[in-house]
């Protein structure tokens, strides 16, 4: 069994604090009939974006400041079973484990009140590409959206 999978609080949308629906698009399926890997890549990374707008702001997201960045440095998807055409999904996004200067954005995919992917990514906050510790504040911001521990993440920033 993976790593992610380990985790069973995974597996429910309730354990999710940011959910929101998307429609899977025609554009969206593969040869096989059913929703491909990118699109669940495409719909884990709105989640993500929709996170780091509630925690960080828009600004922050869209016009940082100079030299400033959030950086996507891993993600990691499991697709437990196929999404059909057409259908709604629900994305659940969620803070993992918070690092010195990064965090792990913990991913859920619900299609007919079944997980069907579950995924991590890791965003490290940076300076001119190096990385930046992340203040008492950015910190206090991240706390509302921790609902699992991810082994992910190293003290990398110590």
């Amino acid at each position: 069994m993976s790593r992610l999978r380990q985790d069973k609080r995974r597996l429910a949308v309730d354990n999710y604090p940011l959910r929101f629906e998307a429609r899977a698009l025609y554009g969206d399926v593969d040869t096989n009939r059913h929703v491909n890997n990118v699109a669940v890549a495409r719909w884990f990374e709105e989640g993500r974006a929709q996170l780091n707008h509630r925690v960080a702001g828009a600004a922050r997201l869209l016009d940082p400041p100079p030299g400033r960045q959030l950086l996507l440095v891993s993600i990691q998807i499991e697709y437990l079973q196929q999404v059909p055409y057409p259908s709604t999904v629900t994305v659940g996004a969620a803070v993992g484990r918070v690092g010195g200067a990064s965090y792990a954005v913990v991913h859920g995919l619900f299609h007919d009140g079944q997980c069907a992917a579950i995924g991590e990514s890791v965003v490290v906050q940076a300076r001119d590409g190096r990385p930046l510790r992340l203040t008492p504040e950015e910190r206090a911001a991240l706390e509302p959206f921790v609902s699992f521990d991810s082994a992910v993440l190293q003290e990398e920033t110590a």
